[in-house]
């Protein structure tokens, strides 16, 4: 599978891409971005010359900062690439007649739309137009999704994500559709939790994925995630480099424990108590990926993760975390295989900064397992000198420099500006 990425700026990865759709290590991804922050026309000679050598292998495209027409769109489907998922935001030029040829153009191939940005370029007759020329649509990511959606019941019958602005319509969609996963944000001050907490008490249970952004509120939206009581992966963001967010959890995350198959828990925030994860083994014993960003978690949190014995891959990047703390889960977590702790300096001056005794208790996890593969990942101020570590690490253990990259795009919003 190959994607084709032509932006003007560098997107963050939404939390909640579908997986067959999202950038992976078994794709390949052909990048050509513009060199000023400006809406640029694409050159169609260099563009059907790219498209050319990707080939027939084609299957996501990408467009951002752009000013697209009908012929941009054209020379795209013209190379008979079997097109699945459409990507398109903050791109001019985005009118009616766009969105309905490339309705036309991609209507057998064509399975996840995301069209975001510049609204006042389209109407909603565009959108459903898009919508309804789609033979096998299975995921949307428009604003305004679950508004359209309930305005033409009856015609789409294999959605099964969608991901919008929280509206007026849910009852409608759900009613529906056969969805397994929702993708929803309520921005400024939407009282979300009362409206999932319908949409839980009503068809919860046929949810096994959740997605969560969230601007105001705090310990009730626990409450109204707990009626999704077969949810496998959860996330909840509260958190953005660009506005400020007023959500708040104060207390733990036992309201969460009525869903006993989750198995993925991502938690994006910056305001939380120091007791949320008290318990949370004996809350949510079978999660197996925990994903804390963003947070500020200390040493405290840590005594909890440490019991969770199903965790295989952990990412806690903090710098409130101390060598000891960290050093006492990879002890402590006998399926782990996946880690991220923070490295360097750490705000705590007793602490002991993550480095190379942290290293070592995972080289000697990864010696234990020698038929298992391990991964840890330090940022770039941890004190390791991976060059003269080389010839002494253990052959299935990948040790990695990579500065964390916190997943804040909220769905229904542009990637930038938002």
């Amino acid at each position: 599978m190959t994607k084709l990425k032509i932006s003007v700026t560098e997107r963050e990865r939404n939390f909640c891409e579908d997986e067959s759709h999202a950038v992976t290590e078994n794709h390949t991804e052909v990048v050509l971005v513009n060199d000023t922050d400006d809406q640029k026309p694409l050159d169609k000679t260099k563009l059907a010359d790219l498209i050319g050598k990707v080939g027939k292998d084609l299957t996501v495209v990408e467009l951002g900062g752009l000013k697209l027409d009908n012929e941009s769109i054209g020379a795209i489907a013209n190379s008979g690439a079997p097109i699945e998922c459409i990507r398109i935001y903050d791109c001019t030029g985005v009118t009616d007649e766009l969105l309905k040829l490339i309705g036309q153009r991609f209507t057998k191939t064509l399975k996840h739309v995301e069209v975001l940005g510049f609204s006042s370029f389209y109407t909603n007759d565009g959108l459903k137009a898009l919508i309804l020329s789609i033979g096998n649509l299975e995921a949307i990511h428009l604003d305004t999704s679950i508004a359209l959606l309930a305005e033409i019941p009856g015609t789409i019958t294999n959605m099964k994500h969608v991901w919008s602005k929280i509206s007026n319509g849910e009852k409608e969609l759900l009613s529906q559709f056969s969805l397994f996963k929702l993708s929803i944000t309520a921005t400024g001050d939407t009282p979300i939790d009362s409206k999932l907490a319908l949409i839980g008490e009503k068809f919860g249970p046929n949810f096994k994925e959740l997605n969560v952004c969230v601007w105001s509120g705090g310990d009730a939206l626990l409450e109204a995630v707990g009626k999704f009581t077969n949810l496998e992966t959860l996330t909840i963001n509260g958190r953005s480099p660009m506005r400020h967010i007023d959500f708040r959890l104060n207390t733990n995350l036992q309201k969460l424990s009525t869903c006993k198959k989750l198995r993925h828990l991502r938690l994006i925030l910056k305001n939380h108590s120091t007791d949320l994860y008290d318990k949370v083994d004996q809350y949510l014993p079978q999660l197996e990926i925990l994903e804390l960003v963003g947070l500020d978690i200390g040493d405290r949190a840590l005594k909890s993760v440490a019991k969770l014995k199903n965790v295989s891959f952990l990412d806690i990047a903090s710098s409130l975390l101390s060598d000891g703390a960290v050093i006492h889960v990879i002890e402590n977590s006998p399926k782990l295989t996946w880690f991220r702790p923070n490295g360097g300096e750490v705000i705590n001056p007793d602490h002991t900064p993550i480095g190379p005794k942290t290293l070592d208790a995972f080289t000697t996890a990864a010696r234990k397992r020698p038929d298992t593969q391990f991964e840890i990942v330090f940022n770039s101020s941890a004190k390791i000198d991976l060059d003269a570590r080389k010839g002494s690490l253990p052959s299935n253990l990948s040790v990695k420099v990579a500065d964390t990259s916190f997943l804040l795009s909220f769905p229904g919003s542009t990637p930038r500006g938002f």
